[in-house]
């Protein structure tokens, strides 16, 4: 389903990427192990013909699609509707290429998080659902703690990918250029190589400090107990 490529940080600004009158109403593209992110952009190939036929009603619409992750024991249910993992990353189609065989390529940059609230019953073959649009929250931070914060997810960062050169000097960048403390987190979380469940984790939390001491905690684990997953991290099979 997914084609392996460069990963990249979104310089644009997500709320440029939802329009003022999104309905909530949206398109699934659930996967097994590829958890989304906002402020992120994701290469993709859809091919199975039921998520061909959702990219095109998603290009005939708004560009949206919610990238999902399905829950554990979706194998014996993958061919039906297994259950997802109820925070997904709604993301918009940025640019596309269709191949001679149907199939397409795509770019999907992450947008914001959102909440399933239910899914539609419908004879599509793709799966939609209504979601709600899922703020990150803000406790009053002194800009000292959110700087040391930020360095501490960078050391640790640079510790468990030390062949991320090019990453790390990407992320020093934005930082410098003001990147916000929930913008990191999401960006590094995706970018490192954590166990897909510590992923969910941090997608699933609103609440910025607390996804910053959780990230910090995921990657000082990672490097006690390393996992068999490279840096950057293999991408998905449809």
């Amino acid at each position: 389903m997914v084609s392996r490529s460069d990963r990249k940080a979104l310089s644009l600004s997500n709320s440029d990427l939802v329009p003022d009158d999104f309905s909530g109403l949206t398109h699934l593209f659930p996967l097994p192990d590829l958890v989304m992110f906002p402020h992120v952009v994701q290469p993709l190939r859809v091919f199975e013909p039921r998520y061909v036929e959702m990219f095109e009603a998603a290009l005939a619409d708004d560009h949206l699609i919610s990238m999902a992750v399905l829950e554990s024991g979706w194998e014996s249910e993958y061919a039906m509707e297994p259950p997802i993992h109820p925070v997904c990353c709604l993301g918009r189609i940025i640019s596309h290429d269709k191949q001679p065989d149907g199939t397409y390529n795509f770019l999907l940059a992450g947008v914001q998080r959102v909440r399933v609230i239910q899914e539609h019953e419908t004879e599509s073959p793709f799966r939609s659902a209504d979601v709600e649009l899922v703020e990150d929250i803000y406790q009053s931070i002194p800009s000292e703690v959110d700087r040391s914060l930020q360095e501490e997810i960078l050391v640790s960062f640079r510790s468990l990918t030390p062949d991320g050169g090019v990453a790390h000097e990407s992320l020093e960048k934005l930082i410098e250029e003001r990147l916000s403390l929930g913008a990191l987190t999401d960006i590094v979380g995706y970018s490192a190589p954590l166990p897909t469940e510590q992923k969910l984790r941090l997608l699933g939390e609103f609440d910025v400090r607390r996804r910053a001491d959780l990230l910090i905690e995921s990657l000082k684990q990672s490097l006690v107990e390393p996992n068999a997953k490279v840096f950057p991290p293999e991408f998905s099979n449809n």
